[in-house]
């Protein structure tokens, strides 16, 4: 392949191209509504038997808004993209910072690989319905994987656009299916069930709990976009706000609707034997052939869209480690036509079809092993890479003269914080449970979100020793780092 001349390439993301409405729709787009609506939830509803999963949905709506109040208040401060990374090494220092960074890479870049892995599945399926030759799963993952590409590289405003078409038709979707349910439940009083007390009772609210946090990837991520909003110190924070709440508003009222829809003494029993095809079923039910027609279609949009989303957040943070020279330099150029990461891209693209290959090749199931594993690895390391955050915004806060209120910059973040933890132990002790119970190899993910942290670790240690200079402006965004009080940014 050839590389193209250096004029095409500069070092700098473009500036103020994107509006509030384009990061919230990229934000939402990662987490896919219809994508939750036709695979997590009922996965979520047939692992955990659990009725009360509009509570649980709400309560980690709720923990990620108490975890947005000071990521917000420091996206305010801290306008030179890099995302958590940079918050991170702005906060605990460098060490850190590196340790966050190689975090984020693996856990966005595991989440999105898995989707992958259901798209593939979901794909060939309809290719066969279609009456056409059958393919291997991979097949339409790596073609998928290529358009994703083509879309990294062009404008993120273009990829805003395109990414707000297809949300749009995947909530219309999703819209339609729930009003109908709650106009229209299975039976009288069904409505009121997923919200009794009992309810929460029902199942295992651990694994519920884990498969809810998966749900919610993503919708973090918009201060990777701080250098490319119009107002970044009001539009990062906004955007958070509203995308989790509208996330969170959507993953209830679906959750509540296939209760409403399928009957509570049945929704379990469904979900366990329909899988992804319990949305489309109960909606073709209700709202004609053409929802299982049409629907199958959306979704295979919607999973678009998250992979597209995804990438260009793991573009971005390999293009913050190039700009920073904490890896390969080259990673922090982009187009200079275009201004996207193309490099970042390029090597995120090549990274996440290698691995569904290796899976396609070991003969792995394309969601009972790549999905499930792949996503449980990424949402466990989402978890370390937030708690962390929120410990970096009260260290930050500590060393500034500033305005935000104590609550913004201490309390909110401290109680999220511990919460985070507690989350994420609870994820770890039962990380059998988000695989599905069925390996005596769960404990691999854990294992390699612990061994990249470590190396980021060490890699930072490394630079410490031997290219302080580099070492020195981690968090920087690329610039000569700012000093600030004895141990703060420079230890």
């Amino acid at each position: 392949m050839s590389v193209p001349s250096s004029t095409s390439f500069s070092s700098d993301l473009p500036r103020r191209k994107l509006g509030g409405l384009a990061v919230v729709a990229v934000v939402v787009s990662a987490s896919a509504p219809l994508t939750v609506a036709a695979g997590g939830t009922p996965a979520a509803f047939a692992s955990s038997g659990l009725l009360g999963l509009p509570w649980v949905y709400l309560a980690v709506g709720g923990l990620i808004l108490l975890f947005s109040v000071g990521y917000g208040a420091m996206s305010r401060d801290v306008v030179t993209g890099g995302g958590m990374f940079t918050y991170v090494a702005l906060g605990l220092g460098p060490v850190a910072g590196v340790a966050a960074a190689f975090t984020a890479v693996l856990g966005y870049s595991a989440i999105q690989i898995s989707v992958y892995g259901f798209l593939g599945a979901m794909a060939s399926e309809q290719l066969a319905k279609l009456g056409l030759p059958e393919f291997p799963w991979v097949i339409p993952a790596l073609v998928v994987a290529f358009f994703v590409l083509i879309c990294g590289v062009s404008r993120i405003e273009i990829n805003a656009r395109l990414l707000s078409v297809l949300l749009i038709a995947e909530c219309l979707l999703v819209a339609a299916f729930v009003v109908s349910a709650m106009v229209n439940p299975a039976k009288p009083g069904t409505l009121l069930v997923a919200l009794s007390p009992s309810a929460m009772v029902s199942g295992s609210f651990t694994a519920a709990l884990c498969l809810s946090v998966a749900a919610y990837t993503g919708v973090e991520s918009a201060a990777l976009y701080s250098a490319e909003c119009r107002n970044p110190s009001r539009t990062v924070a906004r955007a958070t706000y509203a995308a989790i709440g509208a996330i969170t508003i959507g993953y209830t009222l679906i959750a509540w609707a296939m209760t409403a829809a399928a009957g509570a003494d049945s929704v379990v029993d469904q979900t366990r034997s329909l899988g992804a095809g319990f949305l489309f079923s109960l909606g073709s039910e209700r709202l004609g052939s053409w929802f299982g027609d049409v629907g199958p279609l959306i979704y295979l949009s919607s999973m678009f869209a998250a992979l597209l989303a995804f990438s260009t957040m793991v573009a971005r943070y390999l293009y913050a480690l190039g700009r920073e020279r904490v890896l390969w330099s080259a990673l922090g150029r982009q187009n200079s036509e275009t201004g996207a990461p193309v490099v970042g891209a390029f090597v995120q693209c090549v990274t996440s079809a290698s691995v569904v290959i290796v899976f396609w090749v070991a003969d792995l199931h394309p969601v009972q092993h790549l999905a499930v594993w792949t996503a449980g690895l990424g949402a466990l390391g989402i978890l370390l890479l937030m708690a962390m955050t929120s410990v970096a915004v009260i260290v930050y806060f500590r060393h500034q003269v500033t305005s935000v209120s104590v609550w913004a910059r201490t309390i909110a973040p401290a109680c999220s914080a511990v919460v985070l933890v507690v989350l994420a132990l609870i994820v770890l002790v039962n990380f059998d449970i988000v695989l599905g119970g069925h390996s005596d190899l769960w404990w691999i993910p854990p294992v390699l979100v612990f061994t990249v942290f470590v190396a980021g670790m060490v890699w930072a240690g490394w630079l410490k020793r031997h290219r302080p200079e580099v070492y020195d402006q981690i968090g920087s965004g690329g610039t000569s780092r700012r000093t600030g009080p004895a141990g703060f940014l420079t230890h």
